[in-house]
């Protein structure tokens, strides 16, 4: 009975010190080594009385202690601190809040790294922390949350084993040199906005480097290399050059978009697959056995080459500017699926080596146009060996023969019954069966038919067609509007895209929120308009009569009063205002709290 009381007790002590600490708040701006600028709170210990007897530490420390309590410090005011320093062993947590700023001023290397608790953990939470070179080290982690901002005079990193960063969508960093994952098993999700000199992932098994949807990127060069991983969902500006290699893997989202100013060059055996946009303006050379997959949109400005047994797969819209030569003997063009691939220059390959394939319902045209060209450039003929082009309706060759020239595509907004008017004309149709106007809202990809017009089946004169949208979206936004010609052997042929910008309806919105005044727990927010919304993130921000503001994210639209009705349960009561963003778009709504 004595040895079980005993364990007990033993329990009971390790349980009571998991949540102990030795605090340390600022209670005004200054030098991080005055005493004066800090608040001290130990649970741990007397004031008076550390570790082996001796005196507590006035200030945080970062690596030395005289107490075996954890230490935490909360930032909360303007706060200078010079020297080199590691956060380490006792050191546990450092939060800046929305009034606090953190300036390491001394050009040297600021690192967290790993302690008993697994890892230092720096919280930017709305305020700013300024450093000139820092290291996340193993199983350190850096959190960037509710408009917090980050800026380094030279290098951001992670290193050793597990460095965490995240970076949230009302949150920015910014890296005066180098943003680089090295190490291993590092992990850094960024939601916001980014800059940097040179962004890069490289290093051994597991470094993930993930750009989420609503994410904004400008860096001047983008290397990945080594074993690592990279997601692309938002959207990446390269001003200067692009270099892919070992056996680094990048997937783009749907969302995604990375656009290159500069020369890219890939090299990696593990292929680049975009369900998403790619715009390389310079040109582009793959070499070894890189592989490209579009199944996206692809644009390419410059040369493309691609050398040794390097391939470009094609399952979705693509344009070449200028020449693409196949020239290793293993090199491989594949278009397929509703593929639809225009080449303005010239395409090359070898007599005997290298294999272009068009299969399916694609198109592979060698013209200077895609619909109205009249310059061919050079391809290999058929007799060429490894060319494999399916029957029809596949398409391989020069400037398409089309069974309807467009002469004229316009679309107006109507104000006086707020109505889209959208006339076309054509110069000439052969077997033209009839026309099916489409739409989409917002972007130009969620396309629906609203409506279809009899077409003149075979015409050399000009001929003028057109078709109202009545039920333009409540919410407003940027409506695009395209035309399908469908011939009488159900083949198609698109228009170019043009857009309306419609304003939303007075009175209008996308969500609605009730009861207003609520009690916190019974409020409901509705989209009620289903068309301004395509199944993007939404974030909520909820804003006090203070200034003081949360931010919340939200994947599921069905979830978003149950998150807004716990943040209120926790407020007291008055009048917030909530922003709702989503896509390009925003809205605000006032919330009565009352009990």
């Amino acid at each position: 009975m004595k040895n079980q009381i005993f364990l007990i007790f033993l329990f009971w002590l390790g349980f009571a010190g998991v949540g102990i600490a030795q605090n340390y708040a600022t209670r005004s701006q200054g030098d991080w080594d005055n005493e004066s600028v800090w608040n001290i709170e130990n649970n741990c210990e007397e004031p008076s009385k550390g570790k082996g007897g001796e005196a507590a530490n006035k200030i945080p420390q970062t690596d030395k202690f005289k107490t075996d309590c954890p230490v935490e410090v909360f930032i909360k005011h303007s706060v200078s601190k010079s020297g080199k320093n590691d956060f380490s062993q006792q050191f546990k947590s450092l939060t800046i809040n929305s009034e606090g700023l953190l300036n390491f001023i001394s050009d040297q290397k600021i690192t967290l790294s790993g302690n008993s608790f697994g890892g230092v953990i720096f919280t930017v939470d709305g305020g700013t922390l300024e450093a000139f070179d820092l290291e996340i080290s193993t199983g350190a982690q850096l959190k960037v949350i509710n408009g917090g901002k980050v800026i380094l005079r030279n290098n951001l990193s992670t290193a050793g084993n597990g460095g965490v960063i995240e970076l949230d969508a009302s949150s920015s960093i910014q890296v005066k040199n180098e943003f680089k994952l090295s190490g291993s098993n590092s992990n850094v999700k960024l939601s916001g906005a980014f800059s940097t000199k040179t962004l890069s992932n490289t290093g051994s098994n597991s470094n993930s480097l993930q750009i989420f949807e609503g994410a904004l990127g400008e860096v001047e060069s983008f290397q990945l290399s080594g074993s690592t991983s990279t997601l692309l969902k938002g959207n990446l500006l390269v001003e200067k050059d692009f270099d892919f290699s070992g056996s680094a893997s990048l997937n783009i989202g749907e969302q995604g978009f990375l656009k290159v100013n500069g020369t890219s060059t890939i090299r990696s055996s593990t292929p680049i697959i975009s369900n998403g946009n790619i715009n390389f303006e310079g040109s582009v050379t793959l070499s070894g056995n890189a592989q490209l997959q579009s199944n996206g949109n692809l644009l390419v400005g410059g040369k493309s080459t691609l050398e040794g047994s390097a391939s470009i797969k094609i399952l979705g819209f693509a344009t070449f500017e200028s020449d693409l030569t196949l020239k290793g003997g293993g090199a491989d063009l594949q278009v397929s699926g509703e593929a639809d691939v225009l080449v303005k220059g010239d395409l090359n390959k070898p007599e005997n080596s290298g294999s272009i394939s068009v299969l399916d319902r694609s198109s592979l045209i060698i013209c200077n146009d895609r619909t109205d060209g009249n310059k061919e450039g050079a391809f290999p003929p058929l007799s060429f060996a490894r060319m494999n082009i399916g029957p029809s309706p596949a398409y391989y060759g020069g400037c398409r023969i089309l069974p309807i020239e467009f002469a004229e595509f316009k679309v107006e907004l109507v104000s006086s019954n707020r109505s889209g008017q959208i006339s076309w004309s054509t110069a000439k149709e052969w077997n033209s069966s009839y026309f099916e106007i489409e739409r989409s809202i917002n972007d130009v990809k969620s396309w629906e038919s609203i409506g279809t017009v009899d077409a003149a089946g075979f015409s050399d004169q000009l001929t003028g067609y057109y078709f109202v949208d009545k039920s333009l979206p409540a919410a407003g936004g940027n409506v695009f509007y395209r035309i399908k010609q469908v011939d009488f052997d159900n083949k198609e042929t698109y228009s170019q895209t043009k857009a309306l910008k419609v304003s939303s309806l007075q009175g209008v919105t996308a969500w609605k929120t009730y009861p207003n005044p609520t009690n916190g727990a019974n409020l409901t927010i509705e989209l009620i308009s289903q068309e301004a919304y395509q199944d993007v993130p939404v974030l909520v921000r909820l804003i006090a009569m203070s200034g003081q503001h949360t931010v919340i994210r939200v994947d599921k639209v069905e979830l978003m009063g149950n998150y807004v009705q716990e943040w209120l349960q926790t407020q007291r009561p008055g009048i917030y205002t909530m922003e709702i963003s989503w896509g390009i778009q925003k809205e605000y709504q006032k919330i009565q709290l009352a009990r």
